[in-house]
């Protein structure tokens, strides 16, 4: 059989005497190898055999003609195609639509002399329900004969059963085209009207007038057809040649040796044809190749059972298969995935759980949405494969997890062994001073492993880190007792030196406290002294002031005497003695005022400056005494100092016992609770860092303390010796200087003010004098 078809034309399904129906796996594989992408169109061609089918399909679908091959035509009385034959190429048309490939089914003719009627209905049956474009090829015009022949395809129809919960099988069938082949009948309705075929197709199928069984049975034919059949139609061609040898020998003519008519009708079925094809669709869903081999593979497993498709049920069984195969394509791409990080050691190494978590959601929700994307299945069923595909999605995760996380402990112990290692050799060489030293390292050491390994790995850290804390607590606490018993002599033996310093210091402050009060009665007795003799030059100057007001008054009654005696006595000669006497006196007046003027303005600048001279001294006295003070408040202070830095070095020798016996006791609590539970591992390292810390704020607290106590010493000292060696000569240099000063200045301000004085009383007598002689004179 396959001899008598062409290269492109193969059996698509085959009927086997002891095995029934059977998919070929050249169709099949031809089916599935179609872009799974594209839509697909089914056109399938059906009718009696000896009809002219294969011919038709050759000149209107394939427009092959001649010597070009195609489905074999024969002039016999037997079919020549047997079961349903496939088309190996894809349709092409302008017509049709790039996104959908199209494919040809022929089928074997019905009526045969070797076959029956039960094997017609099942050739039938496959044409059916494969296609959506579904042709009916007979020859001359619809007539009662016509629609009984056809009859055999409206039972079957009937007899398809949708599904369970589905309503009409009408809904699942595909387009019906109705080709009237050798058609010589005029187009023209009972009025003499040209009608189309399609009117001439549906007037054919008007119910007939009657009540008889005979009409009842046809008018049934009629109503079945046009219910079934939706998208019909139908077109007539008329025979190609005159003659009878020609039909012969169809096959190989050319379209020139046709009759034009016939030739230009083709055209335009080929055109209306692929105009009118659509994509085969199944519960609202499109088809591809790969899908329709699991459909057909369901109907002849039906069919082969001796029943009736259904369709649901054929569904299914392709949901099913498409499915799987949609999960498996899924979970292989996610294997590729999974391998091909795998290989990469370099990145998987610093793979922590949160990124491997964010990895597995990520790759999840994808082979989801493609496994979505390829499956067709309805939102009943697909949860079902989405629970198969989570279970072997998790499976193939999970092992990839162990694979990261053996691969990762491997390259963990290569590294940290070799760092635990020198740990643990210095720890029992002693060479960590403190467990913050300690710390410090393996804090360094930590921070290596989780650059490399992340922070996910903590119970890996935890493990190894163990015994290594555990040595850490011993040596290290050992190391620092010894340190804290040298420590504490040291101390002792200080604290002992600073009590006999402080004991010669507290000596000296004593004597010094004794020299400065001595000072202090010495300068309190010289301020009572100065203000003494301030006193006493007040009253001075208050008596000099009243003598002269008395010598004045007793001057200008002794003037007027003289002065009326003279008038009664004196003459001329004695007057003009008298004047010149006056003019010389006059002159040497002038003389001595010149002088007194600038001993006056002499005396005023000694007296500003004695003034000032007198001020300074005045804030000198102030500023000891300021001093002496300040040297009392900072003895006073000093001596408080000494005894709350006693008390706090003897506060923290103790609670420096007390908190490193607490800590050593602690951080033996933790260790025991760490070898219990692992988990607390980080707390405890938590809790040993602050320990750690905290005693060395301690420790340098005490050094602080110490520094300052040293510091306030050396204070003292610098005091003590700034007061032994300015006060004891500075100071009372200035102190002896300041009483001379004083007494040298209020012995010159006495004299300076005698002579004032004098130099007044003069200068006004002489003024007197000499305004008398002026008026005799006039």
């Amino acid at each position: 059989m396959h001899k008598e078809k062409s290269d492109q034309a193969i059996p698509f399904i085959i009927y086997q005497q002891n095995y029934g129906f059977k998919l070929n796996p050249e169709a099949e594989e031809y089916l599935k190898q179609l872009n799974p992408n594209k839509k697909l169109a089914v056109v399938s061609i059906v009718g009696k055999y000896r009809t002219g089918k294969s011919f038709f399909v050759n000149r209107v679908l394939l427009e092959r003609h001649g010597q070009k091959s195609g489905f074999s035509v024969g002039p016999t009385i037997n079919p020549c195609t047997k079961g349903l034959w496939i088309w190996k190429e894809c349709l092409k048309s302008p017509d049709s639509n790039e996104d959908t490939d199209i494919i040809l089914i022929d089928t074997e003719g019905f009526g045969g002399m070797d076959e029956n009627t039960n094997h017609d209905s099942r050739i039938f049956l496959f044409s059916l329900l494969l296609s959506s474009y579904f042709i009916y090829n007979s020859q001359g015009n619809i007539d009662e004969n016509a629609l009984n022949n056809i009859s055999l395809i409206i039972n079957l129809a009937k007899d398809i059963k949708p599904g369970v919960n589905d309503g009409d099988s009408a809904d699942y069938f595909p387009s019906f085209m109705w080709v009237l082949r050798d058609f010589a009948l005029q187009m023209k309705d009972l009025q003499g009207q040209k009608i189309s075929a399609k009117d001439y197709l549906e007037k054919a199928l008007e119910q007939q007038k009657g009540i008889s069984d005979n009409i009842e049975q046809k008018n049934k034919i009629r109503r079945q057809l046009k219910h079934f059949f939706k998208d019909r139609d139908c077109y007539t061609l008329i025979r190609p040649v005159e003659s009878e040898a020609e039909l012969q020998k169809l096959n190989e003519m050319q379209n020139e040796d046709l009759r034009p008519e016939f030739v230009e009708q083709i055209g335009q079925l080929r055109q209306r044809i692929f105009k009118k094809i659509k994509p085969k669709m199944l519960n609202g869903k499109h088809l591809n190749g790969f899908q329709l081999v699991e459909i057909c593979k369901a109907y002849i497993q039906a069919i082969n059972k001796g029943g009736v498709p259904n369709i649901e049920s054929a569904w299914n069984y392709m949901c099913k298969s498409e499915s799987i195969k949609a999960k498996d394509i899924c979970l292989n791409e996610v294997q590729q995935q999974l391998d091909s990080l795998f290989r990469n050691q370099d990145q998987i190494m610093g793979y922590s759980q949160e990124q491997i978590n964010k990895l597995q959601n990520k790759m999840k929700e994808e082979v989801f949405k493609k496994f979505k994307q390829k499956s067709i299945a309805g939102q009943d069923e697909i949860q079902e494969y989405f629970d198969m595909l989570e279970c072997e999605f998790q499976e193939k995760f999970k092992g990839f997890k162990n694979n990261v996380k053996e691969k990762q402990e491997q390259k963990m112990n290569e590294i940290c062994n070799k760092l635990i290692s020198e740990l643990e050799t210095k720890l029992h060489n002693e060479q960590f001073e403190n467990f913050y030293q300690f710390q410090n390292e393996y804090n360094q050491f930590k921070q290596n492993f989780e650059k490399n390994f992340g922070k996910e790995h903590q119970e890996y850290l935890t493990k190894i880190s163990e015994n290594i804390y555990k040595l850490a607590a011993e040596k290290v606490a050992l190391k620092q007792q010894r340190n804290f018993e040298k420590e504490k002599k040291v101390f002792e033996s200080m604290k002992e030196i600073n009590e006999g310093e402080n004991k010669k210091k507290e000596n000296l402050w004593n004597e010094e406290k004794k020299r400065l009060e001595a000072k202090i009665y010495e300068l309190e007795k010289e301020k009572s002294q100065f203000q003494a003799n301030e006193n006493y030059l007040k009253e001075k100057v208050q008596r000099l002031q009243n003598e002269r007001d008395k010598y004045e008054k007793n001057y200008e009654q002794l003037s007027l005497k003289m002065i009326e005696n003279q008038q009664k006595s004196i003459n001329e000669d004695e007057f003009n003695n008298l004047l010149r006497k006056l003019e010389e006196s006059k002159l040497e007046y002038q003389n001595n005022l010149s002088k007194s003027e600038k001993q006056n303005a002499l005396f005023q600048q000694e007296n500003k400056f004695l003034q000032k001279e007198n001020e300074n001294l005045q804030n000198q006295i102030e500023k000891i005494n300021f001093q002496q003070q300040n040297e009392q408040k900072i003895n006073f202070q000093q001596q408080q100092n000494m005894i709350i830095l006693q008390n706090q070095i003897q506060n923290l020798e103790n609670e420096k016992k007390i908190e490193i016996e607490n800590i050593k006791n602690q951080l033996q609590m933790k260790i025991k609770e760490l070898s219990n539970n692992q988990k607390q591992n980080i707390d405890i390292q938590k809790m040993q860092s602050e320990f750690i810390v905290e005693k060395q704020y301690l420790e340098n607290q005490i050094n602080f303390l110490q520094n300052q106590l040293d510091e306030n010493k050396r204070l003292h000292d610098a005091l003590l010796l700034a007061l032994q060696q300015g006060l004891n000569k500075d100071e009372g240099e200035n102190t002896n200087e300041l009483v001379e000063t004083n007494k040298n200045l209020s012995a010159a301000m006495d004299k300076l003010e005698q002579r004032l004085y004098i130099g007044n009383l003069l200068i006004n007598l002489k003024y007197q004098n000499i305004q008398i002689i002026q008026e005799v004179k006039v």
